[in-house]
């Protein structure tokens, strides 16, 4: 792992590496005072190197501590949610915690076979991963880019009663670019709302409205998905 890190900090400027994601842990259930250190120095060289690290919070039904590297604190660690947006029972859990990510029943390749299913914070962390890489092409600083995601997310409570945000890269674009809150149905701007039955499509979505203060424009060429009925308020 330590080889891997060093890897991608001495090769960032020849292959553009801005991420490196971590599905893999000890086992432990750490807090931030009981935390190892073993490949610390790497890791925080690579912080250091303006380099993105997510690591997997690990998958032992811990409610009290994730593993490590998760729970070092250069490191942004992943739980996973299941298909019905709650916190999977598998997912290390605890004060450490940064974000949560779908990791339930994940399409996810395979040796020997194309795709098979497979569940796991390992599932989690990727989904991470990509949107970190998308939003540092915005020029945004790690700690931007983390804050952008726990703001912006589906603020979802586990069994031992910790929130923390699933991420949702759609609403963080949104909310980057056009002062645009999503939450379900409905786009939330500083001057009026608009909510749609059904958004199921949200297929260039952040490219579809314009605001001001007395009108709300759709651009139902761009997306005729939008071409319905709408409240606007």
């Amino acid at each position: 792992v330590r080889a891997g890190i060093e890897w991608c900090r001495n090769n960032k400027e020849t292959y553009n590496i801005t991420v490196i994601t971590m599905s893999l842990g000890d086992g432990g259930g750490y807090t931030s005072s009981t935390c190892p250190n073993a490949i610390d120095e790497s890791i925080n060289n690579a912080s250091l190197a303006d380099l993105y690290l997510v690591a997997a919070t690990g998958n032992n039904f811990r409610k009290n501590g994730i593993s490590y590297p998760a729970c070092q604190g250069n490191i942004t660690s992943v739980g996973a949610t299941t298909k019905a947006d709650k916190v999977a029972g598998y997912s290390n859990s605890g004060g450490l915690l940064d974000l949560l990510a779908p990791g339930s029943s994940i399409n996810s390749t395979n040796p020997g076979a194309a795709y098979v299913k497979r569940s796991g914070t390992s599932m989690a962390a990727p989904h991470v991963a990509g949107i970190m890489a998308l939003l540092k092409g915005l020029n945004l600083t790690n700690a931007e880019v983390l804050s952008l995601l726990q703001d912006t997310g589906k603020q979802i409570t586990d069994t031992n009663s910790i929130t923390r945000s699933r991420v949702n890269v759609l609403a963080a674009l949104l909310s980057l670019h056009h002062n645009i809150t999503f939450d379900g149905n409905t786009l939330t701007h500083e001057h009026g709302k608009v909510s749609y039955p059904d958004l199921a499509n949200q297929q260039d979505i952040d490219q579809c409205f314009a605001f001001d203060a007395r009108k709300v424009r759709v651009n139902s060429s761009l997306c005729p998905h939008l071409n319905a009925s709408a409240t606007i308020t």
